[in-house]
């Protein structure tokens, strides 16, 4: 037959013609089922980026004082520093709806201060204003006011302290961030009595904002 093919020159271009034909008509359909393949695999690409909630955390400054003679001011009734921090949330696109809870946490690596006149007189507080509003209640502090300040008397306190467990934040939007601050003020208080026991004296703290329960 491939004989008789070579000798018959019509023959031969009609072979010629239908193995070109063939050619492109596999291309073409090899092509088409790529298409469908890579738009398949972009429009699942796609789906789920619209599937993604955006949970994200920004810490402020870290609080942080140094107390020398020329920090109490006469007539100030405290030397203050503030850390703002935000949690923000937004639905993904496919159903608008987002739900979480998370963690806020203060941890005090380095505190020299002491009390210079009782431990009933705090001169250290730490004020909290979350998304509720003022945080009255932590576990192993005391919440007292002094000089008019009201906050949990960290005076010589350090270590890891839980503001807030399982905190819930929701979003039913894609477009717009739910926000939730976090406020931070930490005084050290100027008092009526003799306090340069603590001049000289630090203390340091680091925020954290987390998903996950501090271990």
């Amino acid at each position: 037959m491939i004989k008789k093919i070579k000798n018959d020159k019509t023959l031969l271009i009609l072979s010629i013609i239908i193995v070109v034909v063939a050619i492109l008509l596999v291309s073409r359909i090899a092509y088409a089922f790529l298409t469908m393949r890579v738009n398949d695999v972009i429009s699942k690409v796609h789906l789920n980026s619209d599937l993604v909630d955006e949970l994200k955390f920004k810490i402020g400054n870290p609080l942080s004082l140094d107390i020398t003679t020329n920090s109490l001011k006469e007539g100030e009734p405290a030397v203050m520093v503030s850390s703002t921090n935000q949690v923000t949330l937004k639905a993904n696109e496919s159903d608008n709806q987002a739900s979480y809870t998370y963690y806020v946490y203060i941890d005090i690596p380095e505190n020299t201060f002491e009390y210079t006149k009782n431990t009933d007189t705090p001169e250290l507080l730490l004020k909290v204003t979350g998304p509720d509003g003022e945080v009255t209640s932590l576990s192993g502090l005391e919440y007292k006011t002094q000089n008019e300040i009201s906050g949990f008397d960290i005076t010589t306190h350090q270590g890891l302290i839980e503001v807030a467990a399982n905190f819930p934040i929701t979003s039913n939007s894609s477009m717009t961030n739910t926000i939730q601050e976090w406020t931070f003020n930490l005084y050290y208080l100027n008092l009526d009595h003799d306090q340069s026991a603590n001049y000289g004296n630090h203390i340091k703290t680091r925020i954290g904002l987390t998903k996950n329960q501090a271990k």
